[in-house]
């Protein structure tokens, strides 16, 4: 068992999780076929080398990419103003104007078109599970995967891969394979963006650790996989309350420098430290729903993306919260995956009126507690 990045000989898994969903992100249209969903076993191993973090039980064949898969966060106000300066950070920061953009794994190209915005900018985007139109003049949408064929002779001049490399198995193939469709004379501008697995660990964030996510990267693992792919590291941090992790480089020639130890020292640390605590942080988890329950309050879990799906799939009992409440329209009708619980919008919890309001993130809690009160909702707020 070695390390997908540095290719180090790798430690025994440290957590085991069973029959969790494959996709949290797969839209289902009844509730048997979100009970009956695809299920695989998430064995998360740690390399001590370089920090990065896998499933060794990962099976590539119960994972598919199609128009039922939607993740969009874009509906949200808080991620919108998120991304949105994002986008304006990057264009000032590398003088983003009247480029060629490129993003990988654009999903519905919202990003693509606020750096488009932003900087008078060309769009192209990649992306199989696309499901828009194509009437923007200024991007070009491509529904497939970006390769070194795929990219043919566009050269992009930035490029930008947010929340895609945790789903690749072969991650230093594929960063290669991008190095090799950029020239390192043009000195193009790399942006990656990806879930924070230090932060998952530190903070007991179980509801991250998801199938779909084959990878989990700390920020020495994302460094390595990058400079061992041809790239030179300009900068790299967190953000989104740190639960993002990003890095910007370009391509290089130059040799590539070891991860710091300290920094090694303290993912390590952080790997056992939710090792023994894991099954305190499901237990919790049920313990406060059972009390909900025996009280008698109704109850409903705002957000069915990765963290509600997994939170809901961790109960005993699914029926104990009655509904999942999300702002994406595209979701609305369906249920949940594993769970079978179904997905409402906002204005459905008029006639429900909660007692309470689970919160999957605390990131969005000024959010929902501004679309309660503009309903008429005076449920608690409780933040897992």
């Amino acid at each position: 068992m070695s390390c997908p990045v540095c290719k180090r000989p790798a430690d025994a898994p440290f957590v085991h999780i069973a029959g969790v969903p494959v996709h949290v992100s797969q839209l289902h249209t009844t509730p048997s076929g979100a009970r009956t969903a695809r299920r695989g076993d998430l064995q998360l191993a740690f390399c001590a080398g370089c920090g990065f973090i896998w499933n060794v039980a990962f099976d590539a064949a119960l994972v598919e990419y199609d128009a039922a898969y939607e993740n969009s966060l874009d509906h949200s106000r808080a991620f919108t103003d998120y991304a949105n300066g994002l986008a304006q950070r990057l264009v000032e920061r590398y003088d983003v104007r009247g480029r060629r953009v490129a993003e990988i794994g654009c999903g519905q190209a919202e990003f693509l078109r606020a750096l488009c915005n932003a900087g008078h900018n060309r769009g192209f985007g990649y992306d199989p599970t696309y499901v828009g139109d194509d009437s923007d003049p200024r991007i070009t949408i491509r529904r497939e995967l970006y390769s070194e064929e795929t990219v043919g002779d566009l050269e992009p001049e930035f490029v930008c891969c947010r929340h895609v490399l945790e789903h690749l198995e072969q991650p230093l193939a594929f960063v290669r394979s991008l190095r090799r469709t950029l020239s390192a004379e043009r000195a193009a501008t790399v942006y990656v963006e990806v879930p924070n697995g230090t932060h998952q660990l530190l903070n007991g964030v179980v509801w991250d650790m998801i199938y779909a996510h084959y990878a989990t990267y700390t920020e020495p693992s994302l460094r390595t996989l990058f400079e061992l792919g041809g790239f030179e590291i300009l900068d790299s941090g967190a953000a989104f309350g740190d639960q993002y992790l990003w890095l910007e480089a370009r391509p290089t020639d130059a040799p590539v420098p070891d991860a710091p130890s300290a920094d090694l020292d303290a993912v390590r640390a952080a790997v056992e430290r939710f090792a023994a605590g894991y099954s305190g942080f499901v237990g919790d988890w049920r313990r406060r729903v059972d009390g909900l329950r025996t009280q008698g309050r109704r109850v409903v879990l705002w957000g069915a993306g990765a963290k509600g799906v997994s939170l809901l799939n961790s109960l005993e009992d699914h029926d104990a919260i009655a509904r999942v409440v999300d702002v994406n329209p595209r979701k609305h009708g369906t249920y949940v995956p594993g769970a079978g619980t179904p997905v409402v919008s906002p204005e459905a919890l008029r006639a429900f009126s909660p007692d309470v309001v689970v919160l999957a993130n605390p990131i969005y809690r000024d959010e929902v507690r501004g679309i309660l009160a503009e309903l008429g909702q005076s449920a608690e707020i409780l933040c897992v």
